[in-house]
């Protein structure tokens, strides 16, 4: 059996306009994508929740991960993402 709750929400006016606007382009009610934008972030936090990293004690990444060890190893493998490719 399908429930709906009828609820209200505080919401910024320029948030409520986009999505008023959305819900035209797309012929759809506010409600469907408020509900869309709602599915979308539990199911993104499901998912992050669900990411089992290993590390060393609470702390970190161990040794020999691209990344591991310290903050500086973590940006310099980010930089190195936009670099271009030597060959």
């Amino acid at each position: 059996m399908l429930i709906r709750m009828r609820t209200t929400l505080n919401l910024r006016d320029d948030l409520v306009i986009r999505a008023k606007h959305l819900a035209i382009e797309r012929q759809t009610t506010l409600s469907a994508i408020i509900e869309q934008a709602l599915r979308e972030l539990l199911a993104f936090q499901d998912a992050v929740d669900e990411v089992d990293l290993p590390s060393v004690d609470g702390g970190g990444f161990p040794e020999g991960y691209p990344f591991g060890g310290s903050e500086g190893k973590i940006l310099s493998f980010l930089e190195s993402l936009h670099e271009p490719v030597r060959r």
